[in-house]
């Protein structure tokens, strides 16, 4: 059925929510969108006793003062009443209305995000660039929507073949601190209910816990046992300088040659050079161990990454042989 022009009933703008934004749950998704005091939508209660309009606030949808019926459009809002001598707390029940033109707009950005990765979009020239861009460009060495959502495990040009590679490399940065990212915190209040503060940079101690990147939906979650499993942070935001620096492009790396090899190969590779080395002979600084990637048609940052997982502590202490040297 067509949608007029009314505002919406609770029911039909979790229905909105629910196509706009797919996620596990349609009315936490709803409770997101609505109590996202950054950028609120309109809600108001119309009391079933001589139609009383309240305004609901953004803060009532995450704090637990806003009780709601998950199939009806009916609902209970605690009122904080202060005068100047005492403050007093009151329920008011009745139907739940949301802005129409509010919730639209709200959730037009995301609808956009949602099938963006239909098209071949380019983000090279854009200053800010979401997980999913960052991902596809270490792995591949492009900035393209598509290609972030279709990569694989394997089958890849370049230094980093797997989407999985990817993700570890760029752990590894965030946990070191050499690179940065900003986000929404998101923690859950009650069963139903959870709060999303303001845009924050994730502390680099967040990322020492076992965490699981989503890059379809933007979120990076903390899956540990003793934290809670829905403590995540939603809207990643990388600056694409950053990006760019830590991960040159494939064609800009001092003429390295792309091959397709896969990333296991590489590691088993790496692992026999470690093994194998003579030793009577000086350990290899982290410049020849690059050079012998580049005989591979490696990126450095992907031996470099290799070289801190499995080379032994004297091969982290090998310094860079004189100039005249030969690589091994």
């Amino acid at each position: 059925m067509p949608l007029n022009d009314r505002d919406f009933t609770l029911t039909e703008a979790a229905q909105r929510v629910a196509v706009a934004c797919p996620g596990e749950n349609e009315w936490v998704n709803l409770t997101a969108v609505v109590g996202d005091k950054d950028n609120a939508v309109s809600s108001y209660l119309v009391t079933n006793e001589g139609g009383v309009r309240h305004n609901i606030p953004p803060v009532a949808w995450i704090s637990g003062d806003l009780k709601f019926n998950h199939v009806s459009d009916y609902g209970t809002l605690t009122l904080q009443q202060r005068s100047l001598r005492s403050s007093t707390r009151k329920k008011v029940s009745g139907t739940i209305w949301i802005s129409r033109p509010d919730l639209d707009e709200k959730i037009s950005d995301a609808t956009e995000r949602q099938h963006v990765g239909e098209e071949t979009t380019d983000w090279s020239s854009k200053p800010i660039w979401p997980l999913r861009v960052v991902l596809c460009w270490i792995a591949t060495g492009k900035a393209r929507d598509k290609d972030s959502l279709d990569l694989t495990m394997e089958g890849y040009d370049g230094a980093v073949s797997s989407f999985n590679s990817a993700e570890e490399a760029l752990v590894s940065r965030l946990q070191s601190g050499e690179i940065g990212v900003t986000g929404k915190p998101r923690r859950a209040i009650g069963v139903h209910n959870f709060s999303v503060g303001a845009r924050e940079t994730v502390p680099e101690i967040w990322w020492h816990d076992p965490v699981t990147l989503d890059a379809e939906k933007n979120e990076a979650r903390l899956c540990g046992v003793s934290i809670p499993r829905d403590h995540s942070y939603l809207d990643l935001q990388f600056k694409t300088d950053v990006v760019r620096a830590l991960w040159p492009s494939h064609d800009d790396d001092n003429g390295a040659t792309a091959t397709r090899i896969s990333a296991n190969e590489i590691e088993s590779a790496y692992k026999k050079r470690v093994a194998e080395w003579p030793t009577e002979e000086r350990h290899p600084s982290r410049e020849e161990d690059e050079a012998w990637g580049r005989e591979l048609g490696v990126k450095r940052e992907f031996i470099r990454e290799l070289r801190r997982k499995f080379a032994p502590p004297a091969w982290q202490e090998a310094k860079r042989p004189p100039k005249s040297g030969k690589i091994p």
